[in-house]
């Protein structure tokens, strides 16, 4: 019984933990946006590399993962297209360097 209550208490602090990700991940995104239709943009492209930087806009690959399951909802329901994260193949990212990407359309 103690077991289960201390796997629940870490569950639960994880899932906060993904939470609050989620949050500083999706205000990031919401600035990028603005900034990308203002300049008359109509994709956000994201692309992870470590040659570039490996945090576009400030969010870094990891982020991103944990983040999107709680974010993409909430942007689909403001009308935004949001794509699913594309992770390259091992042999890609260690002869490109880049690890994946996403887009959100509006």
């Amino acid at each position: 019984m103690r077991r289960e209550e201390e796997e629940r208490k870490l569950r639960e602090a994880e899932e906060r933990e993904n939470a609050r990700i989620a949050n500083e991940v999706l205000a990031k995104l919401v600035n990028a946006i603005n900034a990308k239709a203002e300049d008359g943009g109509t994709i956000l492209s994201i692309e992870w590399a470590e040659g570039h930087t490996m945090e576009p806009f400030g969010i870094n690959w990891s982020d991103y993962g944990k983040a999107i399951k709680h974010i993409k909802p909430i942007l689909e329901a403001a009308g935004y297209q949001v794509n699913d994260r594309y992770s390259y193949s091992d042999s890609w990212t260690r002869r490109s360097g880049k690890w994946g990407y996403a887009h959100i359309h509006w």
